[in-house]
């Protein structure tokens, strides 16, 4: 293994630690935010605030390619000033060779490109917030799982991706786990909520419209030479955009319906025209972040390890592709179980303590082990499971990484 790839492979660790640990970070600190109570009522009434929040988290991420982009310029300004006191022309034949042969890879897309992903984010976590509100939380949990299923047949069909024996049989066992966390407190008989058919139809919706944006992204990474700061801020500054409107026109819509008022609506409690409601109420979210702080302080680590999670999601899906993304996506259930289990938790949010469910241990197991098969952690030397060499396709993606890199000096 040469240094380079040796070099690569580390990188590739850093990510997806990098991507779970803070996948979980987000999950953890939107729990405490919407478990958190001020001016008499629960901070969960701003579903749409909240998703509002991780597009904000990822628009930052523009800042950081600006200064990738400066200093690519650097790069080039000092490139051509050597070239300047260089007699010989032929100094940098084998780099101008290099851009000829690939000029039409080192394309960089334009910014309307990525409102594709970013709709289908918008739309996937909107359905997904509706469908929550009919579901368990355990139910919600195991259909999420559903992405998987999803991303593996549009990786099929839209990127001609070839699954192997070793992705199958992973994608299996990872299901079956998911299953089993998923049911685990209703077979404990923990679970008081039913699940309603109208929930899961909206939550395995939600989780077509994420699997397009999986796959979408990995379309655009094929397609251009892309840096993960440039995808993720610009998803993250359409998705504001459009939420900013969102959130405008929901400021001004009445609830009338109780079964929505209970469920969907902002309910404020200290309010003392009960009968006005609104469908979201940001100027309720602002009062209450103010005089709650920890409010400002919980939502300010959830926009930062959002941006972080997208970034490192990108970076991740261009060593490996959409599918693993998705499969990797589910170990986080594993590190909120066990942080909701052995930390002790604050006042005021005991509530968020989780027990110790032997059914949902077997299920992380077989998670933890259906993602070690799928991304060929896991070596099998029966049924044709054994390592395969790369594809023609990962050298591509591997070739084109190398030029990324070097357009933008990572």
């Amino acid at each position: 293994m040469t240094q380079n790839q040796e070099k690569s492979k580390f990188k590739f660790y850093i990510l997806i630690f990098s991507f779970i640990m803070t996948g979980s970070a987000n999950t953890i600190l939107n729990k405490y935010m919407l478990s958190t109570e001020s001016k008499e009522t629960k901070f969960d009434i701003h579903p749409w605030f909240i998703t509002f929040g991780m597009f904000i988290g990822e628009s930052f991420s523009l800042i950081l390619y600006y200064f990738s982009i400066k200093n690519k310029k650097n790069k080039n300004k000092t490139i051509e000033n050597l070239t300047e006191l260089k007699e010989d022309n032929n100094f940098l034949n084998s780099k101008d060779s290099l851009n000829t042969e690939n000029s039409a890879e080192k394309k960089i897309p334009k910014c309307y490109i990525f409102m594709i992903p970013a709709l289908c984010d918008f739309f996937g976590s909107t359905i997904a917030t509706f469908g929550l509100v009919y579901l368990s939380s355990s139910i919600y949990q195991m259909m999420r799982g559903i992405l998987i299923i999803f991303v593996m047949i549009l990786s099929i069909i839209i990127l001609k991706s070839k699954m192997l024996i070793h992705n199958y049989l992973g994608a299996l066992i990872l299901i079956i786990g998911l299953i089993l966390t998923g049911i685990s407190p209703m077979v404990e008989g923990n679970d008081k909520e039913n699940s309603e058919f109208k929930g899961i139809i909206l939550i395995i919706i939600s989780q077509i419209f994420s699997a397009f944006q999986y796959v979408v992204e990995e379309k655009i990474v094929r397609s251009y030479i892309v840096d993960s700061f440039q995808m993720v801020g610009f998803e993250g500054m359409w998705g504001s955009i459009l939420y900013i409107v969102i959130l405008i026109i929901f400021q001004n819509i009445k609830c009338k319906n109780q079964d929505l008022i209970e469920n969907i609506c902002a309910y404020r409690k200290d309010k003392k025209d009960k009968n006005v409601v609104y469908l979201e109420d940001t100027i309720f979210a602002f009062e209450q972040m103010l005089e709650k702080k920890i409010l400002i302080l919980l939502f300010l680590l959830y926009i930062t390890s959002i941006g972080i999670f997208n970034i490192a999601g990108i970076n991740l899906m261009e060593y490996s592709s959409s599918a693993a993304r998705a499969v990797m996506d589910n170990l986080r259930t594993i590190l909120i179980w066990f942080f909701f289990l052995l930390i002790p938790q604050p006042n005021n949010y005991e509530d968020l303590k989780e027990s110790f469910k032997y059914l949902q241990l077997f299920g992380f197991i077989l998670i933890i082990i259906g993602n070690m098969i799928y991304n060929q952690f896991l070596d099998i030397k029966y049924l044709g499971l054994s390592k395969c060499s790369k594809t023609n396709e990962d050298n591509k993606i591997e070739k084109k990484r190398e030029i990324k890199n070097e357009l933008y000096n990572i």
